[in-house]
């Protein structure tokens, strides 16, 4: 009973530190994308992926081709456009905003397991999606930013990330992990190359870092979730991992001194509240 106890536990603290690396990543970007083009550093954040990720796989003996190229080729155009997104609309809009519109994923997910898979709706699932866009018309109804254009933008990201985990769920445990992730970082490195060097504008010392730190903080971050779910069961960890746009939020407002009001508030709690439903929901069914 202890040692469940200590792996339940091990996995809540795990998904929590994923979380905050995950919310590290965003605030790198944000800075890092104030002065360097948005293509630069997307392309940066998947060439230092492939830096970091490429030795561990083969320490790990892990292949790098896979078997099912379409599927994973699909999930990493598919990444490759929700990471370009996503850092677009993170260069935009107010820190939060940002992350808790790309965070509509889960209940897109949701909604395309329905479509693709063949899902039944429940009552939970239906009343969860009309909360949590009541949530989104909230949140960006109160965007003082004036950038509905970018909302639709980051709102559209989570579409897409609600796509590459339709594709992963179909892929199973057919490929490993890692692989899948290399298909990601391998494929967005290559496209978004040529547009970086056209682009290109030279880090300072602290862009320097910040870039690093992208790579870094989002390679343990996929790292420590994984574990996570290993370790307990998906229902009691997923939670957490909505502590990234609670993160986010934080240090929009400590960094930038983006203050939200009591909608914005109201708006990302009914999103992050319906998330957090939805993916419980799953993980016990």
């Amino acid at each position: 009973m202890k040692a469940i106890l200590r792996s339940h536990f091990s996995g809540i603290i795990l998904m929590a530190m994923a979380s905050l690396a995950f919310s590290v990543n965003v605030v790198c970007v944000k800075y890092a994308t104030q002065n360097l083009p948005v293509i630069q550093v997307v392309f940066f954040r998947s060439f230092f992926g492939i830096l970091i990720l490429a030795p561990y796989m083969r320490h790990k003996r892990v292949t790098f081709v896979g078997r099912h190229y379409a599927l994973l080729l699909a999930r990493g155009i598919l990444g490759c456009l929700a990471l370009c997104l996503h850092f677009l609309t993170l260069s935009k809009l107010n820190l939060g905003t940002a992350v808790i519109l790309n965070y509509t994923g889960p209940i897109f997910t949701a909604i395309l397991a329905m479509i693709y898979l063949k899902e039944r709706p429940t009552p939970t699932l239906l009343s969860m999606t009309a909360l949590a866009f009541l949530g989104v018309g909230l949140l960006m109804g109160t965007d003082k930013t004036g950038h509905l254009f970018y909302s639709l933008l980051a709102l559209f990201s989570g579409l897409v990330v609600a796509y590459v985990t339709i594709v992963i769920r179909t892929i199973g445990h057919r490929e490993s992990p890692l692989t899948i992730i290399f298909y990601f970082v391998g494929f967005s490195t290559l496209v978004t190359a040529p547009f970086a060097l056209l682009q290109f504008q030279w880090p300072s010392l602290y862009e320097w870092l910040a870039l690093v730190l992208i790579g870094v903080a989002t390679f343990y971050a996929q790292i420590w979730l994984t574990v996570a779910l290993r370790r307990s069961d998906a229902s009691l960890v997923t939670p957490f991992s909505y502590l990234t746009p609670l993160f986010a939020f934080l240090f929009g407002f400590l960094l930038w001194n983006e203050a939200g009001s009591w909608l914005t508030i109201l708006g990302a709690g009914l999103i992050i509240t319906a998330g957090i439903v939805i993916c419980v929901k799953e993980a016990t069914d």
